[in-house]
């Protein structure tokens, strides 16, 4: 696998030298494809434990119940990451649903069940919109990657809700694409097309989606959550967002990565919304595909 990135990168880099343009047309394409991968035996089970149902003709979503005949319905948003799928944000299910909420989770555009082969980050913010005109407002929302960027971008532009949890953002689209440039093997003349073709391509350049852009001294409780070895998405991300929220919080765990970081079993922290007592890396050990993660008390 090493040796075929190697020759990847090697192959970008001759293009970039040659067509600028033609590799950065090229690295497009990759960008706004997500791959599919067939979900585990653990998310088989966590669909058929919830109920599909339509946002739209190309939106699919799943909602999770508890068995209460509470009146004052309570709900929960979960919005998975570039790549992903709303049953590997399960995890956080069971909690949520012991608590009385009904939780919501959407396959965004070219994700999971939802249709489409192309998707971006806009998709994202207004797939989320969406889900609020549908379902009515959600109490918490809690989104990973790129899902956590489009909630920022969607919360400038109407969306409401009382809680937000933040795992693994970016700061930045702009940063993220440059990234994702120099990581295949562009140079800088190919990186910088690269990043205005997908903006020509989304409709929307990407310093106008940044999160850090969106924030603007957002007042609504924030816990962030970033592991500080997040290679993908680095910890400095969050922590430039950090003072732009109120109302915030960051949680930082330890060898957890940037995915592994959504299956931790959290409930040996004791953690509650927004009382984090500060534990070392070896006490918050990753629980891959747990199910009983207690991130969130939240009774506050």
């Amino acid at each position: 696998m090493k040796i075929v990135m190697q020759l990847f990168k090697a192959k970008n880099q001759l293009l970039s030298l040659i067509s600028p343009t033609k590799a950065a047309s090229q690295a497009v394409s990759i960008f706004l494809n997500p791959r599919r991968s067939q979900p585990k035996t653990w998310e088989l089970k966590a669909e058929t434990s919830g109920q599909r149902f339509k946002l739209n003709q190309q939106v699919s979503a799943i909602r999770w119940a508890p068995e209460s005949n509470d009146k004052q319905k309570k709900q929960v948003l979960l919005v998975h990451g570039w790549e992903s799928r709303a049953t590997q944000m399960y995890g956080f299910v069971p909690k949520l649903m012991q608590q009385g909420y009904e939780v919501v989770a959407i396959d965004m555009p070219a994700h999971g069940l939802s249709s489409g082969v192309r998707s971006d980050a806009k998709q994202f913010s207004e797939s989320i919109l969406l889900a609020e005109r549908k379902c009515g407002k959600f109490d918490i929302i809690i989104a990973h990657s790129m899902g956590a960027g489009a909630t920022s971008h969607a919360l400038a532009n109407g969306l409401s809700s009382d809680k937000l949890v933040l795992i693994s953002t970016a700061s930045s689209i702009e940063t993220v694409l440059n990234r994702f440039g120099r990581y295949i093997g562009l140079n800088a003349k190919a990186t910088q097309s690269f990043v205005n073709q997908v903006g020509e391509e989304v409709g929307t350049k990407a310093s106008e989606i940044d999160s850090i852009t969106m924030a603007q001294s957002n007042s609504i409780p924030t816990l962030f959550i970033h592991d500080r070895f997040d290679y993908e998405v680095p910890l400095s991300e969050a922590e430039k967002l950090l003072p732009l929220f109120n109302n915030s919080d960051i949680f930082i765990t330890e060898g957890l990565g940037h995915r592994k970081i959504l299956f931790v079993n959290f409930y040996k922290c004791r953690l509650s919304w927004f009382n984090l007592a500060r534990y070392k890396a070896k006490e918050i050990s990753a629980c891959h595909r747990s199910t009983t993660c207690t991130i969130l008390s939240v009774s506050g």
